[in-house]
Formats: C-alpha cells, structure tokens, sequence
C-alpha cells in the first residue's frame, strides 16, 4: 500500500486520522472552518514569494502521475541541477514532493554531490512534524541516491533558511510506514481517539 508523505505525517500526529481519511465516511465529515480556509490561503501565497527568490529546474509530468514525476525528477538529479522544485521522490511504500531538493556536495551514486530537501512554512518556528516530514523525504533520498541525509532545510516566515538536523526521526519515519500498513489492513480496529489543541480545526471534529 502506497502512502503519501503527508498521510505518514497524519500517522505522526494522530493515527485516527489517517484511518478515517482512508477508511471512514466522507459524509460525515464538516466542511473546513473559515480560519482554516485563511491558513492554506497564507500557506500558498507565502510558498509562492518564497520561490520567486529561487532560480530552479521543475521536472515535467502531469499532477498525480507519480511515477512520471519520480522518473524525471531522477533524471534531474542524474543531471546534476542545483536545485530542483517540486521534484516527486517514490519507492514500492511512500511518495513523497518536497518544496526544494537542493544539490550539496558529497559522495552518492550520482557522482560527487547528493540532494537533501528543504520546504516551506508559513510558521515562525520549527514544529516537530515538520523535522518527521524531512526526515521522510530523507528516507527516500536515501534509496534513490544511496546516500542518506541526517539534515534538511526549512525555510519559515523569516525567510532564513534554517538547516535542521533529524537522524533520530529516520527510524520512526521506518515505524510509521510498518505501524500504518498494519493499520489501515484491518478497517474494523479504528485507533483510540486522542484529543489536543488541534482537533477543533479537524474535518473529523
């Protein structure tokens, strides 16, 4: 079962969520609040600032071809490109895009340089599944160019890139993918709920 980035981060934050945005009844879901509509409005609009500032090379394919995205998105790593944006990164587990995948040098199966990522946040401070969502770009960094980076870029409201290290998170991005195939295998076991802070702005409210 092929899971996407953001569901393993939904996995991270609340399993039940991920369980019943794949397995539960969209009809009784609430339409999302107007705050919310507001927060992916400054989200977008700060993303498209920020990338005005990067000079970059976008792979071509066509909006949910993962495949087609992650064959020439390689093909730019392979390349040697400094910097490539919205490239799509894929194994048989997980697909993930991150904002960025900036060229560094070092040694990989590329040649003399490798990619780490960077992306992008309407936040002025580093959140905890933000470093879970690197580190589950790193992870697939890691097979395609056979060499994983502990570290990647987040580039927040300052627009300071800030460089943030995560070789603890690796393994329980490895957890995450294990524990949410198991889970979304049986549609009878929903995981227990778990309230905090965020719930209220949850479309499962």
């Amino acid at each position: 079962m092929n899971l996407s980035v953001t569901e393993l981060i939904n996995f991270y934050r609340c399993p039940r969520l991920l369980f019943l945005n794949r397995l539960g009844d969209k009809t009784l879901q609430i339409p999302p609040s107007d705050f919310l509509k507001r927060l992916w409005k400054v989200g977008r609009n700060y993303e498209s600032t920020v990338v005005d500032f990067f000079k970059y090379e976008r792979p071509k394919y066509k909006i949910g071809d993962h495949a087609g995205g992650a064959k020439a998105t390689h093909e730019l790593m392979k390349s040697g490109v400094e910097t490539i944006y919205q490239g799509v990164l894929k194994n048989d587990e997980l697909v993930g895009i991150p904002d960025f995948l900036i060229k560094a040098k070092g040694h990989s199966n590329l040649g003399d340089y490798y990619y780490y990522p960077v992306d992008i946040k309407g936040a002025s401070t580093a959140k905890e599944r933000y470093l879970f969502q690197l580190a589950s770009y790193s992870y697939l960094l890691g097979e395609l160019q056979e060499f994983t980076p502990f570290y990647g870029g987040l580039l927040l409201l300052d627009l300071d890139l800030k460089i943030k290290f995560f070789i603890g998170l690796i393994q329980q991005v490895v957890y995450g993918i294990e524990e949410s195939n198991k889970m979304l295998s049986n549609s009878e076991s929903m995981p227990p709920l778990f309230i905090d802070s965020n719930c209220q702005m949850c479309q499962w409210y």
